[in-house]
């Protein structure tokens, strides 16, 4: 994704291997919070084994380049598991020369 992105709606997956007969609430985490954000929770309801969620890219108008975030999701009975996302800065570097127009040709003496 790229800075200043917004929301990526229903992006984020958390899954397990069998439905469960009970609602499971999932804790959702992100290592950033300047770049990315996430629902605080998600919840599975029963029979299913999966829940999407939105991701919400944020933009900080500063040069930094492309950095990585984390998201980590958390359930009782279950191990945590945790994904990385690449965020692509939107900003980039400028370099800027200036030279005269004109110069006069002249003769210089060493002494």
């Amino acid at each position: 994704a790229t800075e200043g992105d917004g929301p990526l709606v229903n992006q984020g997956v958390v899954w397990f291997p069998q439905p469960e007969t009970n609602d499971v609430q999932v804790l959702l985490n992100t290592t950033n919070l300047n770049l990315i954000t996430v629902p605080d929770s998600v919840l599975i309801p029963p029979g299913q084994s999966s829940a999407l969620f939105t991701i919400t890219v944020l933009d900080n108008a500063l040069l930094d380049g492309t950095r990585t975030t984390f998201v980590s999701a958390a359930a009782t009975q279950y191990s945590s598991a945790t994904a990385s996302m690449l965020i692509h800065d939107n900003e980039t570097a400028s370099l800027t020369v200036a030279l005269p127009a004109q110069v006069a040709e002249s003769i210089l003496k060493y002494y």
